[in-house]
């Protein structure tokens, strides 16, 4: 995965019924969780885990 891609978040993550369709906006390394992603939905919405 790489900035700009089109990814689906989970429910689990966006509290919704359904998947829902972002773009992500940041990957980085964190040396305490791993991997963090951020997306962000065309609504503005900002979704990370």
């Amino acid at each position: 995965m790489k900035t700009g891609d089109r990814v689906l978040v989970a429910p689990q993550v966006t509290g919704r019924e359904d998947w829902t369709e972002a773009t992500i906006t940041e990957v980085e390394q964190n040396p305490y969780v791993g991997i963090g992603i951020t997306a962000k939905v065309d609504n503005g919405e900002i979704f990370f885990e």
